[in-house]
């Protein structure tokens, strides 16, 4: 009777636990540094005990042995993972912008504790990095990924193989398209900085006497704040439609 307990009403649940465990870890916003363990682990067990019944179809039916119930809680969680990994990784395309970005602020060594990505990062990454994961929760985005752990059983049913080949061409896919759209939120930056650092250059050769280095960073530092406030919306707001063309793409949902 204890057994059949387990596999009926507890072993569904500790799956499904299992794989948010993974998710909730990496998470933009629920994964982040400051948020404490205890809290990530009631989140984990709120969402677990919602979602359970949601998706009990795609669980394992009938008796497992203890051996094969660890196998599929090591899957699950990898499974977890891999949701939170394609999070964490749309949220990096705010990090590489923001990294181009000083270095033609000249901000590169002003650096802060990025809590978004767990490490040391410049101001502009810090700054983009922040409002953008305030922004998914501000639009809601955050059901996104809750959704997408629901559609994953879908996907990839409790138990069954890893599909290791689809999980490298979809990670490989969003870090190409979250570079490319990194680049493109640099590219009013890049082109300024390139004008900019020319025109010093002429200037430099046509007025030997003048000091262009104490000329050009105030200037280029200024101009680069202002550039940076006229198109930080569109920044964010950009992000925020890669974030939820990704995720309904690659879990289905709608």
């Amino acid at each position: 009777m204890p057994h059949n307990y387990l596999a009926q009403e507890f072993l569904p649940f500790f799956l499904v636990f299992v794989r948010i465990t993974g998710a909730v870890t990496l998470l933009p916003g629920f994964g982040q540094v400051e948020v404490p363990g205890r809290i990530r682990t009631m989140l984990a067990l709120a969402l677990s005990l919602a979602l359970t019944p949601c998706v009990t179809e795609h669980l394992p039916a009938g008796e497992i042995h203890y051996v094969a119930i660890f196998t599929i809680a090591v899957r699950e969680f990898v499974i977890g993972c891999f949701i939170g990994i394609i999070g964490r990784t749309l949220l990096s395309t705010l990090d590489m912008a923001g990294n181009l970005i000083s270095y033609q602020l000249n901000l590169s060594n002003a650096t802060l504790f990025n809590p978004g990505m767990g490490a040391q990062g410049v101001i502009t990454s810090l700054m983009l990095a922040t409002a953008g994961g305030t922004l998914l929760f501000v639009l809601d985005l955050h059901h996104l990924m809750i959704k997408a752990i629901v559609h994953s059983y879908t996907l990839i049913p409790a138990g069954q193989a890893l599909l290791l080949g689809d999980f490298s061409h979809n990670l490989i896919d969003v870090l190409a398209r979250s570079f490319s759209v990194a680049v493109q939120f640099a590219s009013p930056f890049l082109i300024i900085g390139t004008v900019l650092q020319l025109s010093l250059g002429l200037l430099n050769r046509l007025v030997p006497q003048l000091h262009v280095f104490f000329v050009g960073m105030p200037l280029q530092i200024g101009f680069g704040i202002f550039v940076l406030a006229l198109v930080i919306s569109g920044i964010l707001l950009r992000f925020a439609q890669l974030f939820d063309e990704q995720f309904c793409s690659i879990f289905n949902v709608s």
